[in-house]
């Protein structure tokens, strides 16, 4: 280990050290980590993960270099957007407004 280096306590430096190593094998160590990684609480799945599972079966190929082509799943039903047309309207003309006092942000923006 080592000696103190203040040599005024009069303490001798060690001589000896003990070293305590426990070998555990290495399969007891990734046993152990695929019992900590492994879920073992399975969710049912829903509906939509049902339609989406079908669909991948259904679909999913192979291209010539060796990719997978997959069917991306859309959602039939689509949510209503609500009342945000008068909101939207009114931010248009508003930010047409906005450009027509600053051509040159217009031009940015438009050239974007």
């Amino acid at each position: 280990m080592g000696s103190i280096v203040d040599s005024s306590l009069g303490v001798p430096p060690c001589e000896s050290s003990l070293c305590a190593v426990e070998e555990v094998p290495l399969v007891t160590h990734l046993k152990r980590f695929w019992e900590l990684e492994e879920s073992t609480v399975r969710v049912a799945p829903n509906p939509e993960e049902i339609k989406c599972e079908e669909l991948f079966v259904k679909t999913h190929r192979r291209n010539d270099s060796g990719r997978y082509i997959v069917s991306l799943p859309f959602r039939s039903e689509l949510p209503s957007l609500g009342e945000s047309y008068s909101q939207a309207a009114k931010r248009f003309i508003n930010l047409e407004r906005k450009l027509l006092q600053r051509p040159r942000l217009k031009v940015s923006i438009v050239n974007f």
